[in-house]
């Protein structure tokens, strides 16, 4: 979601581990404890700290086992994520510039855009060899559009309880074109409810729409003029 960095490791197969423990680096080569996931949950990690924000900076992160004498191995080998900045030139092209991935050998990056701006209709629009940080869209969306960098592993990484985590990718830059329209979006405070609960909609529209009108089929309110 570009708001947090997720941390995912496979697990070794044997009864002697108690947890794992996640380390951030704070400083060069100084790293510090932010979590401890027990050996029975899901082997991934999300880092929520407010000081952390994945659209600023990359960040490295290590991880060690805590085996069931309470004795810590030496930390892992670091995994440092992509962070990706995005201008416009000044003939509208779109220029990318992200940092090297590192950790895990890589044979490409790829350059994903989404024109809908709903974060989930991605397509691939080139690729870069491992060597390459910067990439020009020279032919982009008239309304602008979202961009991710994302490599493949090599082999992927496979999570406990078959949850599948194939790609890395960066956080997500936005760039906004001459011609912009009012993009609308919300989300919810739930989405699953019994009959009279009550449920608040926050409005994330894109583009400064000046504007609204919503429909809420079978509730009360029906409909809203509300931003």
């Amino acid at each position: 979601t570009s708001q947090h960095n997720l941390i995912v490791w496979e697990k070794e197969i044997t009864q002697g581990i108690k947890s794992y423990l996640i380390y951030r680096e704070m400083g060069t080569d100084n790293y510090i404890q932010i979590g401890n996931v027990p050996y029975d949950s899901l082997s991934q990690f999300l880092d929520t700290s407010s000081a952390v924000n994945p659209n600023v900076t990359s960040y490295r992160y290590r991880i060690s086992v805590l085996d069931t004498c309470d004795t810590e191995t030496n930390l892992g080998n670091y995994h440092e994520t992509m962070h990706l900045s995005i201008n416009q030139g000044i003939s509208g092209e779109v220029n990318l510039i992200w940092d090297e991935y590192e950790g895990m050998p890589i044979n490409y990056y790829y350059i994903l855009r989404d024109s809908t701006f709903f974060y989930n209709e991605w397509e691939v629009i080139d690729s870069v060899s491992s060597y390459n940080f910067i990439y020009t869209d020279y032919n982009p969306p008239t309304y602008g559009a979202n961009y991710v960098i994302e490599f493949i592993p090599p082999n992927g990484c496979t999570a406990t309880r078959s949850v599948d985590h194939n790609t890395t990718r960066s956080n997500r830059g936005t760039i906004l074109g001459n011609n912009v329209v009012p993009v609308a979006d919300f989300f919810a405070s739930m989405t699953s409810i019994d009959q009279g609960d009550l449920i608040n909609f926050f409005d994330q529209s894109l583009n400064s729409p000046t504007s609204w009108s919503w429909i809420f089929g079978g509730a009360s309110p029906a409909t809203s003029t509300l931003e």
